[in-house]
C-alpha cells in the first residue's frame, strides 16, 4: 500500500467587480492552480473545494468549472456564461463540482464573510503534459451576487496520484 499524498492549493481569482443581475453570470474566468498534480501531464482526484466569501453574500451558490487548460473565457466577467462548444473542446473539460451558499446565521456564516465547503467530490483531473497546472472558472448559482475584485479565496484539495 502506497501512503497517500494529499495537498491543498489556494487561489484568489481576478473576480467581477459588481453586482450580478441574474443567474449564470460569469464571477471568474478560468484561473490557473498551480502543482494541482505531481507532475507534468499528471492527474489527481480533486477530493474538496472550500470557498471563502469575503464579500459576505448570503445563499450564494458557486458553480465551478474546471478544465486541462485556460485558453477559453466562460464568457464576460458580470454577464451570462457564452462559451462556445469549439472553446469548451480546446479547454478540455475535466467537470464541474456545485459549492452551495451560507444561510445566514447557520455553520459557515462567519458575520463578516462566509465559508462553503464540499467534501467527497472525487472528480478525476488532468494536466497537459508539460503542465502540472489546472484550471478553474466560476459562474452564480443565484442573481444579485455582491463580488468585488479579490473576495474569494478557493481552497482545492488533491489526492495526487
Amino acid at each position: 500500500d502506497m501512503a497517500k499524498n494529499f495537498k491543498t492549493v489556494r487561489i484568489t481569482p481576478t473576480c467581477f467587480n459588481g453586482t450580478t443581475n441574474a443567474q449564470s453570470e460569469v464571477l471568474f474566468n478560468p484561473t490557473e492552480i498551480k502543482n494541482a498534480v505531481a507532475h507534468n501531464g499528471g492527474a489527481a482526484l480533486l477530493k474538496s473545494v472550500s470557498i471563502v466569501d469575503f464579500d459576505d453574500n448570503a445563499d450564494d451558490d458557486y458553480e465551478l468549472y474546471f478544465s486541462q487548460l485556460g485558453t477559453n473565457d466562460l464568457g464576460t466577467l458580470g454577464a451570462v456564461i457564452d462559451i462556445t462548444d469549439a472553446e469548451l473542446v480546446t479547454s478540455k473539460s475535466l467537470g464541474w463540482v456545485a459549492v452551495p451558499g451560507v444561510t445566514n446565521n447557520e455553520i459557515g456564516d462567519m458575520v463578516l464573510s462566509r465559508i462553503s465547503t464540499v467534501t467527497g467530490i472525487d472528480l478525476v483531473v488532468q494536466a497537459e503534459g508539460g503542465s502540472s497546472s489546472i484550471f478553474v472558472g466560476c459562474v452564480c448559482g443565484t442573481a444579485a451576487t455582491v463580488s468585488t475584485t479579490s473576495g474569494l479565496e478557493l481552497i482545492l484539495g488533491f489526492e495526487q496520484l
